[in-house]
Order: structure tokens, then sequence, then C-alpha cells
């Protein structure tokens, strides 16, 4: 009975973890409908901007390369090379493609503008939801999954599982420095990438993995 009591809980709590950013999402693809926000968007980004100089814009470019179609299949093909079950590797590829696919989709749905008085660098394309947001944290999410998954040694999980996480959080304020989004465009994007993570995830253990539902 205890146990059963237990097993509640836990899937309530996964429950709570996965819906809350789906509301949030929900709520903020709303206001950007109704272009509620535009104000507080640049308000946000005119304060950020006061932060740019060159050492630093240096740094932000660099940090936001690791987003880039090149370095990510730099990392799909060393998950080839590494992984002995090439089905994990087969996973890391799924979720850059099926990533990228969803995020296109919502741009074009959304059309959305990017802040042109803030760009540092040339971008094309929309802006809502941030591309390289949701990404990051569909593709470095999937590695935090796997880290937590397979590396045994405690510590070495918790310094990678730290790293990816530090990765993606400082890709999404590279994005917002150099002044290609807006912070809805990053917040968007960084919920809908953590809700495409877990479909992705679920399908991944039932489809990849072959692995049986037992939650």
């Amino acid at each position: 009975m205890t146990t059963n009591i237990e097993y509640k809980k836990n899937n309530l709590k996964k429950y709570i973890l996965y819906l809350l950013p789906v509301v949030f999402m929900t709520i903020i693809f709303v206001i950007i409908l109704l272009n509620g926000v535009h104000k507080i968007d640049v308000y946000i980004l005119s304060k950020i901007s006061l932060l740019v100089n060159d050492k630093l814009t240096v740094i932000m470019k660099l940090v936001t390369s690791l987003c880039s179609p090149i370095f990510m299949l730099v990392l799909i093909v060393l998950a080839f090379i590494l992984f002995k079950d090439k089905r994990l590797a087969l996973g890391v590829l799924m979720a850059l493609i099926f990533s990228v696919v969803s995020n296109l989709a919502l741009k074009s749905f959304f059309s959305r503008e990017r802040p042109l008085e803030f760009m540092l660098i040339d971008e094309s394309g929309y802006s809502f939801p941030s591309g390289h947001s949701m990404v990051s944290i569909a593709f470095y999410g999937f590695l935090i999954y796997l880290c937590y998954k397979l590396i045994k040694n405690k510590k070495l999980k918790v310094i990678a599982i730290f790293s990816l996480s530090l990765i993606i959080a400082l890709i999404a304020f590279s994005r917002l420095y150099l002044g290609v989004h807006y912070p809805t465009d990053v917040l968007a994007g960084l919920t809908s990438g953590y809700v495409f993570l877990g479909v992705y995830i679920i399908i991944f253990k039932r489809y990849i993995m072959k692995e049986k539902n037992n939650d």
C-alpha cells in the first residue's frame, strides 16, 4: 500500500514538473500572438546592451557557436564513434533533427521579426521562439538525460550534468547579449525545448531503445 502511494506521488511530481512548463509556454505563446510584451522586451534588451564590450562580445560569439550546426554535427559524429550502442547516437541525432524542424515550424507560424536595432551579428529568419534556446535544451538536455542514465560515478555525473546545464543557460543569454532575440523569444525557446525533450525521451525509450513502459 505504501509503495503504491509513493508511486502515485512520484508520478504526480513528474506530471507537475512537465505541466508547469507547458502552461508557461502556452501563456507566452498567447501573449506574443496578442503582441502584449513588446515594450518590456525592448526595455530588457536595452539594459542588457549596456553590458556590451569587445571582449565579452567575442566570448558570447563563441558561446552561441556551441549551438551552431557544424559544432553539433561534430558532437553527433563523436557520439557515433564513442557510443558502443549506436541507438544512443541515433537518439542524439534525432533529437537535433526533430527539435530543429519543430522550431522552424513554430517560427513560421508566429513570423516575429528580430530586434534589428539591437543585433550585434547577422542573423536571418524569424525570431520567435529562439532556435538556439529551443534546440540547445533539446539537444544538450538529451545529453543530460544520457549522462544521468549512463554515468555511474556520482561526481562525474554531477560535473557532466552541471556543465551541460551551464552551456544551455549561457547559450540562452548569448542570444540576448548579441541582440538577435527578444527575452520572450528565449523564454519560449527554453520552455518549448523542455516540453519537446520530455516527449522525445518517451519516444526514444519506447521506439528506439525498445524499453517497456514501467511508469
